[in-house]
């Protein structure tokens, strides 16, 4: 019984810790918000109705 009690009080201090480290805008860390990825593909529509590869 204690080891179950003392196991929940570490795991209730571990997620504490992990919410007040996971904040979005913390005063120890300013945002840097990371540039878009632009990528270089593109894609063409060739309407060629009726012709196949295949004879």
């Amino acid at each position: 019984m204690k080891g179950t009690l003392m196991l929940s009080w570490i795991l209730i201090i571990c997620l504490s810790q992990v919410a007040v480290r996971s904040q979005y805008y913390s005063d120890t860390l300013p945002y840097h918000p990371r540039p878009p990825k632009v990528t270089n593909l593109h894609f063409f529509m060739h309407e060629h109705t009726g012709v196949t590869a295949v004879r």
